[in-house]
């Protein structure tokens, strides 16, 4: 557990040493958002990565607007001068997307960037994704933790008659890609899977974070009780 002037040096030096900045308000707010617990770390890190992003790439000063837009805090709670700024860009976004702004905090940027990821592919695609991560997650003591599953073994879960793991593997790489990095091997690390390569998610706090993936998660439980209770039942009517 970190001391607040460990998470001080946590948000400021990577930007110094990368030749960026943040402001000192906008540091100070993270600091005030950062409520403790387990998961600290991971969603600091996948803010600031989105915050750098919003703010070009770090072209511009990261500052509480790029932490709005990335969908920390709400236009209300931004200065005077920075609101008809985001109102602007705020309008530009789909409507599906403007939904996710009705809860803003530190939690919601990585739940927002992963389902921007998931909700653009296609219907088919989006199909495979779940299942991928439904076997790379599992419920162990009412906790959901991380469950790993080599290439092969996710590709005749779906099916090794509809897909092949060179096309299951190409539906993943935007999830592997630097920025995104939601599923190990990260591509920098490896490029191409192969069918013994064992994937993994980045970490648990993916799972306690991004809303879609709890729900998999719990259903996915749910299907295994049944299934479980099934069996049982079977075998006493036998």
């Amino acid at each position: 557990r970190l001391k607040r002037r460990d998470i001080i040096q946590v948000i400021e030096e990577p930007a110094t040493l990368s030749g960026n900045s943040i402001t000192e308000r906008l540091m100070q707010r993270l600091l005030n958002d950062i409520r403790g617990g387990r998961d600290v770390l991971p969603v600091l890190q996948h803010c600031l990565s989105r915050i750098w992003h919003a703010a070009g790439k770090g072209k511009e000063e990261m500052d509480l607007i790029h932490y709005a837009i990335a969908g920390g805090m709400g236009k209300e709670q931004l200065p005077k001068e920075d609101q008809p700024l985001f109102e602007e860009w705020y309008n530009q976004q789909p409507d599906y997307k403007q939904q996710y702004f009705k809860n803003p905090g530190l939690h919601n940027v990585l739940n927002i960037h992963a389902d921007e990821l998931f909700l653009g592919k296609s219907k088919p695609e989006q199909q495979v994704i779940e299942t991928v991560f439904k076997c790379l997650t599992k419920i162990d003591d009412n906790r959901a933790i991380r469950n790993l599953m080599t290439l092969q073994e996710v590709t005749e879960m779906l099916g090794k008659e509809k897909y092949t793991e060179e096309q299951v593997s190409e539906m993943l790489k935007i999830f592997r890609q630097q920025g995104n990095t939601l599923i190990r091997p990260f591509r920098d690390e490896q490029e191409e899977l192969k069918k013994e390569t064992v994937l993994d998610i980045t970490h648990e706090a993916l799972i306690r974070n991004w809303q879609r993936l709890e729900e998999w998660s719990k259903t996915e439980y749910e299907s295994v009780q049944m299934y479980r209770e099934f069996r049982s039942q079977l075998e006493k009517w036998k």
